[in-house]
């Protein structure tokens, strides 16, 4: 028997509503809405390190914006769980810099 093909199109148990107005319906809903937040994580932990590397005060600036950014852009919509969680990736991205740049 061949394996099922995954259908992202079944709807989700319930609808989500996010405070942002984001509804999320299907499985397909849920993964992008993931994978876009995923993206912005990604690139505050390049920026992190990029600056972590320079010494330019230009590339700290954009950093510390990109973070702002990620951290508070939909606070609401993120449970007190998924923020440690963020602020934990975060924190091992940063090690894991440190260790390298040593």
């Amino acid at each position: 028997m061949l394996p099922r093909r995954p259908n992202y199109a079944r709807r989700l148990a319930r609808v989500i509503v996010l405070d942002d107005g984001t509804v999320i319906v299907t499985l397909l809903d849920a993964v992008r809405i993931v994978r876009e937040r995923c993206r912005a994580v990604e690139l505050a932990i390049e920026q992190l390190t990029m600056a972590a590397k320079s010494s330019d005060d230009a590339d700290i600036a954009e950093a510390t914006d990109m973070l702002e950014r990620v951290l508070s852009a939909r606070p609401a919509a993120m449970s007190v769980r998924s923020a440690v969680i963020l602020w934990l990736v975060l924190m091992v991205a940063l090690a894991l810099s440190a260790a390298f740049l040593a």
